[in-house]
């Protein structure tokens, strides 16, 4: 009688899945009470952003739908159309950058504070961003937020808060064992660092999608505004 394979390659794909479920749930129930304040956070920078896209003067409001016309005029082709890899470099520079902060404040104490006003800035420029399209479009403003704004922020939001949890997480478990006289092992931070890149990867999917796929999307919605 055979023997049946011992380790990972004898488990069904099934097994294996229910692992990688098992770990996510446990992520999450661990730091449910970060995840819900830094939702917390991103939310109030939405509302807080709506709230100034409402109230900006008339001449404000001219300048910057005159900007976003512009823009849409160059997707319709009326001008120089934007480089998919322009828009990659940009986004990816500006998105690595925020991470980097956050990853960094992660191995100080001091630095909680610092990671909530980025969630919160960042909650703030999607919710201007989107108030401000309704308020100059109407209900076309909702089709366009949701083709521009939604797809890659999908992944951008889901980053930055997997990103700004670790951190603070992270920060906790040091300045607990501060107290302690003792410091998180290697495997503490390794965790951090993997789930940093886990971070990253997810960073990258939405970069792309904002890069490559978001264009294509407003370029079929730009004859219609």
């Amino acid at each position: 009688m055979r023997r049946s394979r011992s380790g990972l390659l004898s488990r069904s794909p099934r097994v294996v899945w229910s692992d990688g479920d098992a770990i996510i749930i446990a992520h999450l129930r661990q730091y449910a009470a970060l995840y819900l304040f830094a939702l917390a956070l991103l939310c109030a920078g939405v509302v807080l952003g709506a709230m100034t896209a409402g109230s900006l003067h008339p001449e404000q409001v001219d300048e910057l739908a005159e900007y976003t016309l512009g823009f849409f005029q160059s997707l319709e082709g009326r001008e120089r159309p934007l480089s998919g890899r322009d828009i990659f470099l940009n986004s990816l520079a500006t998105n690595m950058k925020s991470l980097a902060v956050i990853f960094l404040l992660g191995f100080t104490v001091v630095g909680m504070p610092v990671i909530a006003v980025v969630i919160l800035l960042r909650g703030f420029v999607i919710g201007f961003t989107v108030s401000f399209l309704i308020y100059i479009k109407g209900t076309m403003g909702v089709g366009l937020a949701l083709i521009s704004v939604l797809p890659q922020n999908l992944f951008l939001l889901t980053s930055l808060l997997l990103c700004a949890v670790n951190a603070v997480g992270y920060s906790l478990q040091l300045l607990v064992r501060k107290k302690d006289g003792a410091f998180p092992g290697r495997s503490s931070v390794l965790l951090y660092v993997v789930r940093g890149l886990i971070a990253v990867v997810i960073t990258l999917l939405g970069v792309a999608t904002e890069s490559y796929l978001v264009p294509v999307g407003m370029r079929l919605l730009a004859p219609y505004l």
